[in-house]
């Protein structure tokens, strides 16, 4: 199949073996597979690549040398680099400019020819051999623009033919082109089995369909932003940190479009830590733009086509999400834990069912290079593959409710079939089994974001079973999701603190038995859910009606309790006046933030420092003494409780 695969897409292929631990990290993968693909022979790789590295690091500028170099191309009138060039038209002066980041210029002279060459130079920039002179005699605009480039010998492909690539698809098996597809994507394919295979590469939906929506929350070391940092450079990655409108959207003051409208896509890794200064307003604008593509700031109202992407750690126990965990949104911050916000989310990956990555886990055979396959996935984003497709199912609900599937349901799943058809079957050649299998995957990512609506919200969403059926056969297709078999174990303990034996089992239709005598009487909380002492919602209460406010200065529960809660609008998980001291009989029991034991009495959760240890369960067997009133205890992060 290599052979086959060679000589099919030849110049466009590697041996993804040889670009691995090659010590030369600095430079982009696909700069480096491009080299090695043509400057290097497999029978001497060691000889020509010892070559390579040597021409790479004699002309590579560093950053901390760019005005020694500058310095030496003007003393020597010429000298050629190996960078990044990228090219502008600035139409007020009718000129290309280039800009050379490894000698921090960005006025660089540029022949018209030149960019006609090579049109990618417009794209992004590419890599390659820059021959440089300097003229002082170079004016525009009455400034001295000295540098000028004579000579561009680019390290990428030049010119990319996506009818070619389609047409050639066609020449592949269904398997052939999955194990090619995982190989280019830098992992081994044989170690994995089909479905892992097309887990994986539904992560590249997002880089292939415009205004895709997709959230994975997984555990540690599964790769969940590598395909990003490494298949793409349309894809931008945020790592956490602070993430501003103008930054993502459109800075008013420049007029300069963000994020969203310059990459393909925009990755929140680690989201749990993504800082927004103001999330209310920016989760508005996410809000209108993951619906529509459009977003406004100011008098502007722009479209742009990036898809966005949130990734995020979740703890798992085997094959299944950690029981701690209500729902399965909970890793994502509270700003992002809306409803509105999770049903504009298309598809949820199961990070939990992708195989971590290991020193095995590389790729040994061959794939496409990699600045091939990612010009290649940004003009399939033109590109509609669905559409002679989409009279060939329909879509329903299984479970018959009265609500039913709605539009968002539809569009979601016609947005990840579009992008996995765009993966595997570009050419639209595609038989039933074959779109089974892909419309099954899109579906059940769909059921994953109302499973967990549903939960989050039980009275606004029904629960639903998102499927399809096959016309003109009417098979029906309805995916089996193993997270529905989960189960919230809440574990006993007995009053000397040690772990009890059995595992309690709360019911996912539970609701707290004081909701009844609090009413909405004005509370302006931030949160969502009442809390048994104060102004606060806490989230964690599975079917608490959102409707139910407590007032601002509600008393504490506790008849003696001399305590209130002194901030209007509270967005705390626990309450901002602690610590307090409540009064029952002659206990002082201080509350304090941090890490706590519930502790539930007569159905009513009290909760307490974990620093009470052992002896908090007999305090308060002590405080009902005389009692049948039952007991139980459970040590949980805040603000995320669990109903014990």
């Amino acid at each position: 199949m290599n052979t086959h695969f060679k000589d099919i897409f030849a110049g466009k292929v590697v041996n993804k073996r040889l670009t691995f631990n090659t010590g030369m990290d600095e430079f982009p993968r696909y700069l480096l597979e491009y080299l090695i693909d043509n400057y290097c022979e497999e029978e001497t790789f060691e000889e020509d690549f010892e070559l390579v590295k040597r021409r790479l690091r004699e002309n590579f500028v560093h950053g901390a040398e760019a005005e020694r170099i500058r310095h030496y191309i003007r003393e020597n009138r010429d000298h050629t680099i190996m960078a990044n060039l990228e090219v502008r038209l600035v139409e007020t002066q009718d000129k290309y400019w280039g800009t050379i980041g490894a000698i921090n210029e960005n006025y660089v002279n540029v022949p018209e020819g030149m960019v006609k060459q090579y049109p990618m130079l417009l794209a992004g920039g590419m890599w390659g051999t820059i021959q440089l002179t300097y003229d002082e005699n170079e004016v525009h605009d009455r400034k001295i623009r000295p540098f000028k480039v004579v000579e561009f010998t680019p390290f990428q492909i030049a010119m990319i033919d996506t009818r070619e690539f389609v047409e050639k698809r066609g020449q592949f098996t269904d398997d052939e082109w999955v194990d090619i597809l995982v190989s280019s994507f830098g992992l081994n394919a044989e170690r994995m089995t089909r479905r892992e295979k097309l887990l994986y590469l539904s992560r590249a939906v997002p880089l292939v369909e415009s205004n895709h929506n997709m959230i994975e929350l997984g555990p540690r070391e599964t790769g969940k932003t590598y395909l990003f940092r490494n298949m793409s450079y349309y894809a931008h990655v945020i790592s956490g940190g602070r993430v501003t409108p103008p930054s993502l959207f459109v800075n008013l003051n420049t007029g300069k479009v963000g994020l969203v409208g310059t990459r393909d896509a925009v990755v929140f890794d680690e989201i749990a830590n993504t800082d927004f200064p103001d999330p209310k307003s920016m989760v508005s604008i996410m809000q209108g733009y993951m619906q529509d593509a459009k977003f406004s700031r100011g008098r502007k109202e722009i479209q742009a086509f990036g898809s966005i992407v949130l990734v995020g750690n979740l703890d798992v126990q085997g094959s299944i999400p950690h029981e701690k965990n209500y729902h399965l949104l909970e890793p994502l911050p509270s700003y992002l834990q809306e409803e509105a916000i999770v049903d504009r989310l298309h598809y949820k990956l199961p990070g939990r069912e992708v195989p971590k990555i290991g020193p095995e886990s590389a790729s040994q055979d061959y794939g496409f290079i990699t600045d091939y396959l990612c010009e290649i996935m940004h003009e399939l984003r033109r590109m509609d593959v669905l559409g002679p497709i989409r009279n060939r199912f329909e879509l329903f609900d299984a479970e018959g409710s009265t609500q039913g599937i709605t539009s968002r349901d539809v569009r979601a799943v016609h947005k990840t079939l579009s992008g996995l058809l765009k993966l595997m079957y570009p050419h639209g050649q595609v038989t039933d089994p074959e779109l089974e299998e892909l419309l099954l995957l899109a579906l059940e990512g769909r059921q994953r974001i109302r499973d967990q609506l549903h939960l989050m919200a039980p009275g606004e969403y029904y629960p639903v079973k998102v499927s399809a059926r096959l016309l003109p056969s009417g098979k029906v297709l309805t995916p089996t999701l193993l997270e529905r078999e989960r189960k919230q174990q809440i574990c006993a303990y007995s009053t000397s603190g040690g772990r009890g034996d059995r595992p309690r089992t709360w019911p996912a239709s539970w609701s707290p038995p004081y909701s009844a005598s609090y009413r909405a009487t004005g509370c302006q909380a931030g949160c969502c859910w009442p809390c048994p002492w104060a102004a606060i919602r806490l989230r964690s209460w599975p079917s608490a009606p959102q409707s139910q406010r407590f007032p601002a200065t509600n008393a504490l529960p506790f008849p003696s309790c001399a305590s209130r809660c002194r901030r209007q609008r509270c967005q705390a998980g626990v309450c901002p006046c602690l610590p307090l001291r409540v009064h029952h009989g002659q206990h002082m029991l201080p509350l304090v933030p941090g890490r706590i034991v519930g502790v539930v009495v007569e159905s009513l959760p009290v909760f307490l420092h974990r620093q009470w240890g052992a002896v908090a369960a007999d305090l308060i067997l002590g405080i009902v003494q005389g009692t049948a009133l039952p007991v139980v205890m459970s040590q949980v992060d805040c603000p995320t409780f669990l109903p014990v």
